[in-house]
């Protein structure tokens, strides 16, 4: 039987005289980040609209409700939000007005405008809005370590010239999501950090003056030219500050939940600020110790893919430096389908892989 997933949803009400505070369901907005699912059925009785008000306009209030499944399935022809990640898509249409939620005002979440989308207000003669209603804080979040700004990989990735899929969706009006960025730079540490969180919870990353932001967030490469000017160190206030801001907004929106840090508790760039603002609630991998960061990086896609969590233990009095584990046991290569003219994969070392990549 399938574990159970934490979801959002969000119910689609018809209102369609706002001053009478009346209002008539529609349908519903279904979200899961653990599976990625986005999807929203409607369906309007009209006389029951009719009941409410005699000279509700059918048509248009329609008109908005077929759009929601739309922006929802990702329809190119339901305007740029249809474009968006599904999580951005979700937020979009849940905010009445604009992507702010008002009890929590960091860390950074996805951009508010959709860049040219129209969403119907709590005034529009249409008259459909939504309300929200989310699930229970969870149990567990995730703060994922920040990649080099101004590194060789991340100098590819923003070069004007760069014509690779992921250079070219950077350099978009949409701009490319963190997750992605910090991916290519970072390599394998990174895609195993990121990939094990979207497995088991809410994360966010320390970026270099910008705090914690969540890696669906897409991002320009102007941030990345202001990110990489930012030393990662907690002696410059451009890093500190808003990375201690996001932590203790954070720290109160889930003051029960734990705080695993999927990173080096050895480095002094973040852990000894984070302990002060989470206390005994920062964790930590303790399989981590020992280990460098291609190991790290493994071990987290391999518990991902089986879908087992590794033990955690409190960063504080935590031995920061260990002995050398043993080494990850062979993976079963997984077979290809036969091709002609296709050559064997060329083996590179791991110094030369340390090399190409650039980690924090």
């Amino acid at each position: 039987m399938p574990a159970p997933c934490a979801f959002d949803y969000a119910v689609v009400r018809v209102v369609p005289r706002v001053e009478r505070g009346e209002f008539l369901n529609a349908g519903v907005i279904v979200w899961c980040l653990a599976q990625d699912f986005l999807a929203a059925r409607v369906a309007l009785d009209v006389t029951r609209l009719r009941a409410l008000d005699p000279g509700a306009d059918v048509d248009a209030i329609s008109a908005h409700l077929a759009a929601v499944p739309r922006i929802c399935a990702g329809d190119p022809t339901a305007g740029p939000v249809a474009r968006l990640p599904a999580k951005e898509r979700f937020h979009w249409l849940v905010a009445p007005l604009q992507h702010r939620d008002p009890d929590f005002s960091g860390p950074r979440g996805p951009r508010g405008d959709a860049g040219g989308g129209t969403r119907p207000s709590l005034q529009d003669p249409g008259g459909v809005r939504t309300v929200r209603r989310l699930t229970p804080a969870p149990a567990r979040v995730f703060l994922l370590s920040p990649a080099r700004c101004d590194g060789v990989r991340m100098m590819m990735l923003r070069r004007a010239a760069a014509s690779f899929p992921l250079a070219l969706e950077l350099r978009s009006a949409a701009g490319a999501t963190l997750g992605d960025v910090f991916t290519f730079t970072s390599g394998l540490y990174f895609r195993g950090k990121i990939t094990y969180a979207r497995a088991f919870g809410p994360s966010w990353v320390i970026t270099p003056g910008a705090g914690l932001v969540e890696p669906d967030r897409r991002i320009t490469p102007s941030e990345l030219d202001a990110w990489a000017r930012v030393r990662v160190d907690l002696e410059d206030r451009r890093y500190r500050r808003p990375l201690e801001r996001d932590a203790r907004a954070l720290s109160g929106r889930f003051p029960e939940a734990e705080v695993v840090l999927l990173g080096s508790i050895a480095s002094d760039k973040y852990v000894d600020l984070l302990l002060d603002i989470f206390d005994e609630r920062l964790l930590f991998p303790v399989d981590f110790v020992g280990r460098g960061d291609m190991s790290r990086g493994g071990l987290l896609l391999r518990s991902a893919r089986a879908g087992t969590e590794l033990s955690y233990g409190p960063v504080r009095g935590a031995v920061r430096h260990g002995p050398r584990p043993p080494r990850l046991p062979r993976l079963q290569p997984r077979p290809l389908p036969e091709r002609r003219g296709v050559r064997a994969a060329k083996i590179v070392s791991a110094s030369k892989i340390k090399r190409m990549t650039d980690l924090e």
